[in-house]
């Protein structure tokens, strides 16, 4: 399932389609004003056509200990641009085998993170690390 929002997301930005990327989001997410400007916010972090992903965390799933009835699946990707690199930390709720939403979604400069954590991959890690974090829980 995260490959696909990666995917949407990615696409959304790249075609400035911010309802498209709000739609992305889970229900409880998208009544806050705060994501709508985390969405512009990745809009303007992010430069470039999206070119691919590669998944640089294995996917973990945790059923039944999420604020949502179903399972959260989080990973990490490295994502490249036309411009530059980055790396993005997804969690999604699934339920029913059907994917309901990006619960958080965090995005960072490789080399920006790689410069100040060159020996700990980026995990998005809420608001405690620099980037772009939409929907992350508050640090």
């Amino acid at each position: 399932y995260t490959d696909a929002c990666i995917d949407d997301f990615f696409e959304a930005v790249e075609e400035e389609d911010h309802q498209a990327a709000m739609e992305l989001l889970s229900t409880p997410l998208i009544e806050g004003q705060e994501q709508k400007e985390a969405i512009s916010q990745a809009f303007s972090y992010v430069e470039g056509a999206f070119k691919s992903r590669k998944r640089i965390d294995s996917l973990h799933s945790i059923s039944g200990m999420s604020k949502y009835d179903g399972e959260e699946q989080f990973t990490t990707y490295e994502v490249k641009t036309e411009e530059d690199r980055y790396y993005v930390a997804i969690s999604i709720y699934a339920s029913h085998g059907k994917v309901k939403g990006i619960t958080s979604l965090s995005i960072i400069r490789a080399d920006e993170w790689d410069a100040l954590y060159p020996d700990h991959p980026y995990k998005g890690d809420y608001k405690r690390t620099p980037g772009v974090h939409v929907g992350a829980l508050p640090s």
